[in-house]
């Protein structure tokens, strides 16, 4: 099986290219990733299996330094984070229901 984080697909998308969030973009390019993760690996590993962490983080509790620097980090960063976490979410979503 191919285990893809969710979150990091998502997010680092729109970070590593510094663009603009549009919905239908970022919607493409987390599709996009995925696809090209299960057709590089299918044959030898097997189904995506897509991982995803919930509003309340385990680690945080087990580990409080658990990336404690980004809600610093964001609020001086140009994304409209808001936006981009309702659109990945709503990915997400769409995911679950058709897939």
């Amino acid at each position: 099986m191919i285990l893809i984080d969710y979150n990091g697909i998502a997010v680092s998308n729109v970070v590593t290219q510094k663009m603009d969030i549009d919905e239908n973009l970022v919607r493409h390019m987390i599709l996009n990733s995925i696809r090209m993760h299960r057709s590089k690996h299918r044959a030898k590993y097997g189904e995506v299996v897509i991982c995803a962490d919930g509003f309340k983080n385990w680690r945080k509790d087990v580990y409080p330094q658990y990336k404690f620097k980004r809600k610093a980090d964001r609020k001086v960063s140009k994304i409209d984070w808001k936006d981009l976490f309702r659109i990945t979410n709503m990915v997400l979503e769409e995911i679950k229901e058709n897939f």
